[in-house]
């Protein structure tokens, strides 16, 4: 015998990604995933860390928890009795993650340092250039 909602909703869900801009890596358990924008196909009996990385912006997790559905547990228990919503908690079938959808902005990684040129020309500071290779001679 094999659960109602095993059979109806399956034991993976099915989970769209998005990031502003596009383009982001999308990395779960350090296993790359696909590119944004992309569709997750994950099991939903589990909590699932989504990793977001783009070269030149600061990278992003996101925590997709499963959640009860009370519904459909309560379906499955009417529908195949005892067995069935054993077998559907641990296919984990009965669970939904949530959010069912991921839409993310990533932000854009400063440039660290100070730009010598410009505070020249505003005249907060003199730039000494000095050749070492000539100083060495």
């Amino acid at each position: 015998m094999i659960g109602c909602a095993t059979i109806i909703r399956g034991t993976k869900q099915n989970v769209a990604v998005k990031t502003i801009p596009t383009g982001a890596t999308v990395i779960i358990k350090g296993i790359e995933k696909g590119i944004t924008p992309t569709i997750l196909n994950l099991p939903r009996g589990k909590d699932v860390v989504i990793r977001f990385e783009k070269e030149g912006y600061k990278s992003v997790e996101v925590m997709l928890t499963k959640e009860l559905d009370l519904g459909c547990a309560v379906g499955s228990a009417f529908l195949t009795g005892l067995v069935g919503i054993v077998i559907d908690f641990g296919s984990g079938a009965v669970y939904r993650l949530t959010p069912s959808e991921v839409n993310t902005v990533l932000e854009k990684i400063e440039e660290q340092g100070i730009n010598l040129k410009d505070l020249q020309q505003k005249g907060e500071i003199t730039i000494i250039a000095v050749d070492m290779e000539a100083l060495n001679k």
